[in-house]
């Protein structure tokens, strides 16, 4: 009785009777002498277990073969006419030429570019629109012409330092300057110890009269040419002197 074994030299696949286990023998490969096992070396190769290989379970499904095969088939001819068209949007028309084709892609460039400069102008129209409404709204133009009395101006330009606008009216072309608009900002009121500290010393009467009725407190220097809310900035006046002062600069009242 036979058996397998490998040659431990070179690994060759050898077989032997069980008589002569154990005894010494030359393998017929490498010529190497090697003693011959009591059992078999040998062991078969394992069939690889690949997942891909093996068959995949069949969708248990209630539809008839037959209706399963014609839904492939016609999932299939979709498939192939989307293709197809496709292929046929890339290629052009059928019966086109090198030179047919050649002018068409050139066509649709040049369409794209138009589609493109269009873009740009009317990205640019957008941004002017803008620019002119804030400019308008630095720059009022004028509620109506002097001359023909009309209500339609358009702005003309801005001046270098961007202080002041001329306008033009649409109808007589009369030209009109106009300054740029500041808001009007809210007086920041006196302090409370302040006014007791004025009142406390001109002593309760008016600094050029002496006057004690109707009194007011009054910035010796404007706030409109810089005054601050402090006591060395205040006096009392009374309502008549100070009527008299009104924004004059200081020294000459």
């Amino acid at each position: 009785m036979t058996f397998k074994f490998e040659c431990p030299h070179c690994t060759q696949h050898l077989e032997a009777d069980r008589s002569e286990c154990g005894q010494q023998a030359p393998c017929p490969t490498c010529g190497k002498l090697f003693l011959i096992p009591r059992q078999s070396s040998f062991q078969p190769k394992s069939r690889p277990t690949n997942t891909s290989e093996r068959p995949l379970p069949q969708p248990q499904s209630d539809t008839p073969l037959k209706v399963r095969l014609d839904r492939i088939k016609i999932a299939r001819e979709q498939i192939r006419l989307f293709k197809q068209s496709q292929k046929a949007e890339e290629k052009g028309p059928r019966g086109e030429n090198r030179e047919q084709r050649r002018l068409r892609r050139q066509h649709e460039i040049e369409q794209t570019r138009f589609q493109r400069q269009g873009e740009i102008e009317q990205e640019k129209r957008r941004e002017q629109t803008e620019k002119d409404a804030y400019k308008r709204a630095l720059f009022p133009p004028p509620e109506e012409c002097g001359t023909c009395a009309e209500e339609a101006f358009t702005l003309q330009q801005l001046s270098p330092n961007e202080k002041s606008a001329t306008y033009t009216c649409d109808y007589c072309k009369r030209s009109y300057i106009v300054r740029r608009f500041r808001p009007k900002t809210a007086r920041q009121p006196i302090p409370r110890r302040v006014l007791d500290e004025v009142r406390r010393r001109d002593g309760g009467a008016c600094a050029r009269c002496g006057n004690q009725e109707r009194l007011e407190y009054d910035h010796i220097i404007p706030v409109k040419l810089g005054g601050a809310n402090t006591s060395r900035n205040l006096q009392l006046l009374c309502e008549r002197c100070n009527r008299q002062k009104s924004a004059s600069p200081p020294g000459s009242f």
